[in-house]
């Protein structure tokens, strides 16, 4: 144990700043977690032995949150504040915005999920088409447990894999029972013509004319 801090040390600085010394076993270095108990929140947390040594006030996380939320209670920021704070975080050399695909740091190749999957263009695709459909399945109306489904195959026809009029929005059954007949991939708006009219009794073309 270093001289220069001990376990008697910390125990000193926890009671002058009404905490409690609960734990702190073992110790080897200034990076060992202690726990301590906090009377004036009720709270316990733990910490290294060198953040609480080094604390600029309590060293009390939960304490740190109350004074920080009391603080910007109620704190009016102007408009012009808002826009200097925005353009400040878009010049960051960390930011991500306008980031995706190849330039993206959590790029993989193009493997996504194209129904539930992260990517910008594909999330950009499902929500224009959910947008296009007014949120309802073009065959029953229903309003939940949507999918959207490419007309022509996402794996063939890749100048409209992110066109909203290559997509439909439809039921999450009536999406598996159409994959089921024809199968995934190659597939074609023919098909889901034939679909529509086999299965529903529904001319698509009429549907498609209506709705674009």
């Amino acid at each position: 144990m270093s001289r220069k801090c001990t376990k008697e040390l910390i125990e000193i600085l926890a009671q002058s700043r009404n905490h409690k010394l609960l734990k702190m076993e073992n110790y080897t270095n200034i990076k060992d977690k202690i726990c301590l108990y906090c009377y004036t929140c009720k709270n316990e947390f733990k910490t290294s032995v060198h953040s609480y040594k080094n604390a600029k006030k309590t060293g009390c996380k939960y304490c740190k949150k109350l004074c920080i939320s009391n603080y910007n209670k109620n704190k009016i920021i102007t408009l012009k504040t808002r826009q200097k704070i925005s353009k400040a975080n878009k010049n960051k050399p960390g930011t991500l915005n306008g980031k995706f695909g190849l330039s993206h740091p959590k790029w993989k190749g193009g493997k996504y999920d194209r129904l539930n999957g992260s990517s910008t263009e594909a999330y950009l695709w499902r929500k224009y088409v959910k947008k296009l459909y007014e949120y309802k399945c073009v065959i029953t109306g229903c309003t939940e447990n949507l999918e959207c489904h490419h007309l022509e195959s996402w794996n063939v026809c890749k100048e409209k894999r992110n066109d909203p009029n290559n997509g439909v929005l439809i039921k999450k059954q009536i999406h598996l029972a159409f994959h089921k007949k024809y199968g995934y991939g190659n597939n074609t708006e023919k098909q889901f013509s034939l679909f529509c009219l086999e299965s529903f009794n529904l001319d698509w073309n009429k549907i498609k004319k209506k709705i674009r």
